[in-house]
């Protein structure tokens, strides 16, 4: 055996019984590996979780402003609530009706799903229309800071405008 063989193999050892090392203290278990060129190629699958940050979006939020379009002004939203219960359900309270529907968090991002309209005292108007759309095709994605809720689409433009109501 010459030395650069032996380095190889001296090499090879010492990965091989530092990889049992680690793993007898616990470190993540490998799925699989091979060696190539004297290199030894780990295959793992790593897990990533982020925060829920649910508890910042729960309660009632007052609706000051919605954007249709993100360069368009935005409209001035009178007596419009939106309220995110703790089962990922939520309503908005349009003052003729309710939209109702769920939604799903991850991190930052969030889904409005079966959104519909209920409890209608007068007709559906363009406005109510505007929001049920935008909540379900637009909204992808939220910021709370102190008490201001901010709805956004795809390329954080802001959607929707909220404050929290106070109790």
């Amino acid at each position: 055996m010459n030395k650069s063989s032996a380095l190889v193999f001296l090499l090879l050892f010492v990965l091989i019984s530092g990889d049992a090392y680690s793993q007898s203290k616990g470190k993540p278990n490998r799925d699989t590996s091979y060696i190539e060129d004297s290199v030894v190629y780990y295959e793992i699958e790593i897990e990533g979780r982020q925060r829920n940050y649910k508890d910042l979006l729960v309660g009632t939020w007052t609706i000051d402003t919605m954007r249709r379009q993100a360069k368009a002004l935005p409209d001035v939203l009178n007596n419009i609530e939106i309220n995110f219960d703790t089962d990922s359900t939520f309503s908005v309270g349009t003052g003729c009706g309710r939209l109702v529907g769920i939604y799903r968090l991850k991190g930052t991002s969030v889904k409005f799903m079966n959104v519909n309209l209920t409890n209608t005292t007068c007709e559906f108007t363009e406005q109510e229309a505007a929001l049920q759309k935008l909540l379900s095709q637009t909204v992808s994605a939220y910021t709370v800071e102190s008490n201001i809720l901010l709805l956004r689409d795809g390329s954080s433009n802001v959607i929707f405008r909220a404050s929290r109501k106070k109790n």
